[in-house]
């Protein structure tokens, strides 16, 4: 399974939520109708096109497949890089990203691939991969590593779309860029939800509400009202109004 603190139960509350927000009209979508997916089992993540609906990309353990009908038929890509996140350019939906500890890069809207080169050391992965929404050739990728036999994190960034990349110096399993504004950050850290104003030179804590001692998921930033947030713990929704300031029980 993949190594992840969402549970199917508040992943598909979150997904509700994000759905909800950014197409409003969902929120009366009572009636659901099976799409005749793919063969590969569990489904670890579809991706939609924000400006075509009917584009979306799926990640199965069988690999990555694409329709461009909404659905109703579905293209193995030959991309075999099962249970992997897909990331679409938002400046370009023909280039794609996938995180599945290495990083792998599309220009050609998953015709081919091409293994991007992050001089990780042996054994050490990515676990996850954003895109700041306002510049697209900002990547960040939290990576997996160990410290003798204990886990740890620390973050790689890339400024030109991923050929090359810098290792920083704060540690984060998770991040989200503030959409509006790209020196706004917030990370999911061993101690807790962290926020940065200016682009991860400095952190503070804003975790105020959240339950301690516990995994995050991944922060997840309103794109119409980029005040608003929502975090998983555990197998529950939490969310904030304020930036981070405070945090409730969704």
């Amino acid at each position: 399974p993949m190594n992840s603190s969402i549970s199917l139960l508040s992943f598909t509350v979150v997904l509700w939520g994000i759905l909800t927000t950014v197409f409003p009209q969902t929120a009366v979508a009572l009636d659901w109708t099976a799409r005749n997916g793919p063969e590969g089992g569990y489904v670890a993540q579809i991706t939609v096109d924000r400006t075509d609906h009917n584009l979306i990309y799926l990640s199965n353990y069988a690999g990555i497949y694409k329709t461009t009908n909404g659905g109703n038929n579905w293209t193995s890509l030959n991309a075999y890089f099962g249970g992997s996140k897909i990331l679409i350019d938002p400046a370009n939906h023909n280039t794609l990203y996938i995180g599945n500890g290495n990083i792998i890069k599309s220009t050609d809207a998953g015709t081919n691939w091409t293994i991007l080169d992050t001089k990780l050391p042996c054994g050490d992965g990515t676990k996850s991969l954003v895109i700041d929404p306002k510049n697209s050739s900002t990547l960040y990728a939290p990576v997996i590593t160990k410290v003798g036999t204990t886990p740890d994190y620390y973050v790689i960034k890339s400024t030109n779309g991923g050929t090359t990349w810098t290792k920083l110096t704060w540690k984060a399993y998770d991040l989200a860029v503030d959409p509006t504004n790209s020196s706004i950050l917030y990370a999911s850290t061993t101690t807790g939800l962290q926020k940065s104003t200016d682009g991860g030179g400095t952190w503070s804590p804003a975790g105020t509400g959240l339950p301690a001692s516990q995994e995050l998921g991944t922060p997840v930033i309103d794109p119409q009202t980029p005040t608003t947030l929502y975090v998983t713990v555990a197998d529950a929704v939490y969310k904030s109004t304020n930036s981070g300031g405070q945090w409730q029980l969704s």
